[in-house]
């Protein structure tokens, strides 16, 4: 069984939109994949019904931008509930702080200290994932 737990459609930084990546996993033989969009669980419905559609597993997540001692940790959680009580206001907040502590409302902030510390390029086309999370904290269309 080949298994996909960690993947992103164009409502964060991933290129394809959330229906268009169950296909694509779908014609690889992937069996059963989550969404985990950061800071967001915009695309999850639609991944869903595609995933259902064409019968792969689906799981519902999310990838959540945080700081630790100095650091950007990105927690992805799994089996999270688009539905839940409280959701959006929850990832609400998490742009507002994002956007304060950044003083914009893009994320691209949140890559400086990987970059310094594995000593990257700060070329959009090389490292586009480290540079900038294009979807993040934006509703999608």
């Amino acid at each position: 069984m080949i298994i996909d737990l960690h993947m992103h459609s164009n409502v964060s930084d991933g290129k394809l939109s959330p229906a268009d990546l169950v296909r694509l996993v779908h014609a690889n033989g992937v069996e059963l994949m989550a969404l985990t969009d950061h800071d967001t669980m915009d695309g999850v419905r639609q991944a869903s019904a595609a995933a259902e559609e064409l019968g792969v597993g689906f799981i519902p997540g999310v990838e959540i931008s945080t700081g630790w001692g100095g650091r950007v940790v990105h927690i992805v959680g799994l089996g999270v509930d688009p539905d839940a009580p409280g959701i959006d206001a929850f990832f609400s907040s998490i742009c507002t702080a994002a956007s304060s502590a950044n003083g914009s409302s893009s994320s691209t902030a949140y890559a400086a200290p990987m970059r310094a510390r594995f000593r990257l390029p700060t070329t959009r086309t090389t490292f586009p994932a480290l540079t900038s999370h294009a979807g993040s904290c934006r509703r999608a269309s």
